[in-house]
């Protein structure tokens, strides 16, 4: 599949949502967040022009998983400055759903990393 395996993760940390989070969700974050973040990266498409081009950064997603596993609020928190990679980032959340079931709302950051390793491939 060309352009899979689209970057490397970085750092980052999940979060509640705030209001209305229930008490199950410190432990939702701790026993599923980084597999969330690995599904991500693993279904990740790096774009073939965004390859030609030597585009690379990090790009910054939160969303809300639902109680059904399905996420919502899907956004960029921070662009990697290239529309395209961005894009790359929230079609991987769409496809990887539905995530693992949270007790109540979960909101998530996952930073993922576009890198080009000598210009054929991310890392």
């Amino acid at each position: 599949m060309d352009g899979a395996g689209g970057g490397g993760l970085g750092a980052g940390a999940g979060r509640g949502l705030g209001a209305g989070s229930g008490e199950g969700q410190p432990s939702y974050l701790r026993e599923h967040y980084a597999y969330i973040k690995e599904i991500i990266n693993k279904n990740l498409q790096y774009p073939t022009v965004a390859r030609r081009m030597g585009w690379q950064g990090v790009v910054q997603i939160t969303f809300v998983v639902l109680e059904n596993g399905f996420a919502e609020r899907v956004r960029i928190t921070k662009s990697s400055g290239h529309d395209m990679l961005d894009q790359a980032v929230v079609k991987a959340v769409q496809r990887v759903q539905p995530f693992p079931r949270p007790p109540a709302r979960a909101e998530l950051t996952v930073p993922v990393v576009f890198r080009l390793e000598n210009g054929a491939g991310a890392g």
